[in-house]
């Protein structure tokens, strides 16, 4: 599980690093990463400065391969300068050539000068002209290298933030792994503790020692809870459930206590099993009937103290009924069914 939660970190602060550097942005500031409780804050604090040094050595890093293509451009653009001064002076030495050359082409028409000083005025022309062409070509190749390293420049951050992008990208997949395999860690941990679905007070422990074994489907304990009402659970023969219903009134006898200083305390019927249920014991068939007693008759009683498990008798009101009936009633039911044709 530390493993997976040091890993976990790792990722989260390796992610707040590159989207920094997808960002651009100066400075690496990595908040309170929630969380990482478990883990020791010295390890923390020793992978936050980690990822914050090697962001300032990238960025260094490419600041330095920048400042290299500035100097390569600032070099460049000297030396367009002095291309644009030589063709400058070239042009000016051009524009004396061309003179003298005109004046010693109409003096050659007069058969003033020889022909060999018109012919190296017309080298010289030629030459300046092509150093001025190969001067011009070296400024527009110059320029063109310029551009060439501003494209450089610009692909180079370009690639740092795609490299970036990428690295996130991965690690959001590494990093959605690792929360399923620490999920599935928590769920295993989970499972070695056994928790109580309420509060209450244990009791029938059957283990005492660490590292016992529990055996599959036996009991460990059990929890009478707390700070909840008492209930009543009730046995209803099979033949009378016609007569029991939610809300009905119920008296209960507490057997536990002397009858003659113990009154009974009323109740009410919560709910019935929607169906027979069978003992195991005595494999008779009967209903539950859950009942709420009132205990407010009991405050007021010095030792009388309603526990869980303690027995009781109930007494369900089903309808008023006159001693006669009581008696002649069985005697309808048996001569109800004496005649009845099979």
């Amino acid at each position: 599980m530390a493993i997976v939660e040091r890993q976990l970190f790792e990722i989260e602060v390796r992610k707040a690093r590159l989207m920094a550097e997808r960002d651009g942005v100066e400075t690496l500031d990595i908040g309170e990463v929630s969380g990482f409780d478990n883990l020791d804050p010295d390890w923390i604090r020793g992978q936050i400065e980690g990822q914050k040094s090697l962001f300032v050595a990238r960025r260094a890093a490419l600041a330095q391969e920048l400042e290299q293509i500035d100097e390569q451009k600032t070099q460049i653009e000297n030396q367009i300068e002095g291309s644009k001064a030589q063709i400058a002076a070239l042009e000016r030495q051009l524009g004396l050539v061309e003179r003298e050359l005109t004046d010693k082409e109409t003096l050659f028409a007069q058969n003033l000068v020889p022909v060999g000083q018109v012919l190296a005025l017309q080298r010289d022309e030629a030459g300046l002209e092509g150093d001025i062409g190969r001067l011009t070509s070296q400024v527009a190749e110059s320029r063109a290298r310029i551009s060439e390293l501003s494209v450089q420049a610009l692909r180079l951050a370009e690639s740092r933030r795609e490299e970036a992008i990428t690295q996130l990208r991965d690690l959001q997949y590494s990093e959605i792994e690792l929360e399923e395999r620490r999920l599935s860690l928590i769920e295993q941990l989970s499972r070695l503790d056994v928790r109580s679905p309420t509060d209450g007070v244990v009791f029938g422990s059957s283990i005492f020692a660490v590292r016992a074994v529990v055996q599959p489907a036996e009991p460990m304990m059990y929890v009478v809870p707390g700070g909840q009402a008492l209930l009543v659970s009730a046995r209803i023969e099979t033949t009378d459930i016609d007569q029991v219903f939610p809300g009905q009134p119920v008296f209960l006898r507490l057997t536990t206590f002397d009858a003659r200083t113990t009154p009974e305390v009323p109740g009410e019927v919560l709910r019935i099993s929607a169906d027979a249920l069978t003992d195991e014991a005595t494999k008779q068939t009967y209903y539950e009937a859950v009942i709420l007693p009132d205990t407010s008759v009991l405050e007021d009683m010095p030792g009388v103290e309603l526990l869980p498990g303690m027995p009781a008798e109930a007494f369900l009101r089903t309808r008023d009924r006159t001693p006669l009936s009581y008696l002649l009633r069985p005697i309808a039911v048996y001569f109800e069914r004496a005649f009845r044709e099979e």
